[in-house]
């Protein structure tokens, strides 16, 4: 009996040290990649899954104030991290990011100077992450990022999110990851030239939406791809495709049976501008 106990509080004791250590961020204590990536081993939830705290994470880019889908090379724009709970808030929240391109998975851009509370940390594999120096009393997360040079292509951004009610406890605390990462699509260090300059009709319908969307781009000049991302107002992607060669008239079907009801954001970019309209999902 006595044995059982001891082996029940030795559990106990370790778990509770290891998040403890954890709250410094997993890269910089463990060396381990948690954000999804290609890199990955695991997920936050191999060491933040006692308890019931089940929150979820979203990741947006920012220019000024705007979420954008499309970034201009060398140009500063802000990646916010939301740790979010399905009721109330938690007591202390935690991330793991990395900005990854090309087939290589290289490092995508640079951090700009970090706010207190942030770090960076390099692992093995050469790749630079974004993490938590210390726990955060705040949800959202604001990261300085400056975009890759000219010819890098897409931008891929993995991210984990961790939540804690804040009191040390290792039984009082969930995490979790993006489904997919979030993609940049590169734009034109210009900018000048926009889809909608351009003329494009974009069609959606119907709108407001049940179980199926029809996506319809119109215009006689169009030969380039096209990159369309589907986003909530708070930044979770839930549709995205890159269209090579789409022609001067596509049409595609975009199943929406899985979305939540509410407003979202539908961008489309041919690399050197966008445009962005609304569909209802009810």
């Amino acid at each position: 009996m006595k044995a059982k106990l001891l082996l029940v509080l030795t559990c106990i004791f370790s778990a509770a040290i290891l998040f403890l250590a954890n709250s410094a961020g997993e890269g910089y204590v463990q060396g381990v990649d948690r954000t999804g990536s290609p890199f990955s081993s695991g997920s936050c939830n191999n060491c933040h899954s006692e308890g019931n705290f089940t929150p979820k994470v979203f990741v947006s880019l920012l220019r000024d104030t705007q979420i954008v889908n499309s970034y201009q090379p060398g140009q500063s724009y802000t990646i916010r991290i939301r740790v979010q709970m399905p009721f109330g808030n938690a007591g202390d929240y935690g991330f793991q990011a990395i900005a990854l391109m090309g087939a290589d998975n290289l490092n995508a851009g640079t951090f700009g100077k970090l706010p207190d509370g942030l770090r960076l940390t390099t692992l093995r594999n050469n790749r630079i992450y974004v993490e938590h120096s210390r726990p955060s009393i705040s949800n959202t997360i604001n990261i300085p990022w400056i975009a890759p040079p000219s010819g890098s292509g897409s931008v891929s951004i993995y991210a984990c999110g961790v939540a804690a009610n804040g009191a040390g406890a290792a039984d009082g605390q969930g995490a979790s990851r993006l489904d997919n990462p979030i993609v940049i699509a590169e734009g034109t260090a210009t900018g000048t030239q926009s889809i909608q300059a351009a003329k494009f009709e974009v069609s959606l319908f119907p709108n407001p939406v049940q179980n199926e969307l029809q996506l319809k781009v119109s215009n006689s000049s169009f030969r380039n791809s096209l990159n369309v991302r589907i986003s909530s107002l708070d930044g979770q992607t839930v549709f995205q495709s890159n269209l090579q060669n789409a022609g001067s008239n596509f049409q595609t079907t975009i199943l929406t049976q899985e979305w939540i009801s509410g407003l979202y954001l539908v961008s489309l970019s041919d690399g050197c501008g966008a445009i962005t309209k609304m569909v209802f999902k009810q």
